[in-house]
């Protein structure tokens, strides 16, 4: 587990929005280590907190310690798959968000996450998606980072 702190100090918000945006802590889980920093790079960049997971077993124990408001998970990683983390997740902490961010056909998948408790679906490659939840959320939830 790493915890990587924002780029920036201050707040970053949409361009278009006189709203001030919160930082949200953001639990990420990627078992592709180069989409894993790359992502968490971005969202940091964005003005958010961000923790990071190598695989599936340790999500849920970030979560339990630490209480990110967003978890960004992939739905295939290694030790445990997204769907059973995000299953957990929701289990111990139901005001946690979670966002599954994959590279599966949603045609596949789409109604399992919704079971297991993810509320928004990204496909891969389109992180700008994840930014634009994560800060509707800074904007819609007391943040208290």
């Amino acid at each position: 587990m790493r915890l990587r702190t924002p780029c920036a100090a201050s707040n970053i918000g949409v361009a278009s929005s006189p709203t001030k945006v919160r930082r949200v802590l953001v639990a990420l889980a990627d078992d592709n280590a180069d989409l894993l920093t790359t992502l968490s790079m971005l969202i940091q960049s964005d003005g958010h907190q961000v923790l990071t997971a190598g695989h599936g077993l340790e999500l849920p124990e970030i979560v339990q310690l630490l209480r990110p408001q967003a978890v960004v998970l992939d739905l295939r990683l290694k030790n445990m798959d997204g769907l059973e983390a995000c299953r957990r997740i929701r289990r111990d902490s139901p005001d946690t968000v979670c966002i599954a961010f994959t590279g599966l056909p949603r045609h596949l998948c789409y109604e399992q996450a919704i079971e297991a408790g993810v509320e928004h679906f990204v496909a891969k490659p389109h992180a700008q998606r994840v930014l634009s939840i994560l800060a509707s959320l800074g904007r819609e939830r007391d943040c208290p980072l």
